[in-house]
């Protein structure tokens, strides 16, 4: 039965594609378990190209991605698929996947969503035209509430049962109902410096993931940037770089769990330090005491 979408997404969608995507079954879906649609192609021009280092990447959260123009093909675990209006792929942790597009010079637009924790996720809208430039039709945004929360729980239980067509049929409902309320609620314009979104949602998930990968590579996939223009345009805004920005959070938790009793081993662990020797240089570089003897100190005295 056709229906009208409930928001008017005119801006960010064609009229062909407004009315493919008012018929949710009629969405396209891919993925590595049960929840799939539509099966791989061969295409060895791609299959070489994501064998090239840099070209394919495998981050640690879920992803949703929903096309909405143009086509392309794009590599998820070394197969390839069609991607179209109205495909959504699914993303799982730790499977490698295209980080730039395509090889082929195709102009297309999708509506990418990065499920990192159950508090909130992070959007945006990235194209790319005939000449493979990439551009940003809507910056970062972040969205709160229990969306991410509801998809993580159905994707948990529809991969443990890649059989089970309830399991599916949930799953599938919820990021149909989250995708149309993003493409509904997303600003039509970005008031001020467009940038402005992207700084704070970052220095949300920044603040969040203190223990995490916090890397301006890192940092520049999440925001969909490269690394060079997000590290000139966060310094812009902000007054120092990614980089500086992570470290002084860091030192600020650092002192903070110290202050409360945390060994020096579990805070190094808690702030993103893997190695031991680097936090304690890390520590006594900014505040001229390693960590250990911070404790032992008057915090007040030692910061006048």
């Amino acid at each position: 039965m056709n229906s009208k979408l409930p928001f008017d997404f005119s801006r960010y969608l064609s009229p062909q594609t407004q009315r493919q995507l008012s018929e949710p079954d009629q969405w396209n879906w891919i993925s590595t378990f049960g929840l799939i649609t539509q099966r791989s192609v061969r295409h060895p021009a791609h299959e070489k190209w994501a064998k090239i280092k840099g070209n394919t990447y495998s981050p640690g959260h879920r992803e949703v991605m929903l096309t909405l123009r143009g086509q392309a093909v794009y590599s998820i675990g070394g197969k390839c698929y069609l991607r179209r209006p109205g495909t959504v792929v699914l993303l799982d942790r730790h499977e490698n996947r295209d980080l730039k597009g395509s090889p082929n010079k195709t102009a297309f637009s999708c509506l990418w969503v990065h499920l990192y924790n159950r508090e909130y996720l992070t959007y945006y809208i990235n194209s790319c035209d005939a000449a493979g430039r990439y551009v940003h039709e809507l910056p970062l945004q972040t969205k709160s509430g229990d969306h991410s929360q509801l998809i993580l729980d159905a994707w948990d239980q529809a991969q443990a049962k890649p059989e089970d067509p309830l399991a599916r049929a949930l799953l599938k409902s919820l990021i149909v109902s989250t995708l149309l309320t993003l493409l509904g609620t997303a600003p039509t314009t970005v008031s001020g410096n467009p940038h402005e979104q992207v700084v704070a949602s970052l220095k949300t998930y920044i603040t969040s993931h203190l223990g995490e990968d916090l890397s301006l590579a890192n940092l520049a996939k999440l925001a969909g940037y490269s690394p060079f223009f997000l590290h000139r345009f966060f310094q812009r805004q902000v007054g120092k770089t990614p980089v500086q920005y992570v470290n002084e959070l860091r030192l600020a938790r650092s002192v903070e769990l110290l202050e409360l009793g945390y060994t020096v081993e579990s805070v190094a662990d808690s702030v993103g330090f893997s190695s031991l020797s680097y936090f304690n240089a890390f520590f006594k570089k900014r505040l001229g005491q390693p960590p250990g003897k911070w404790r032992r100190l008057d915090i007040k005295t030692l910061v006048k």
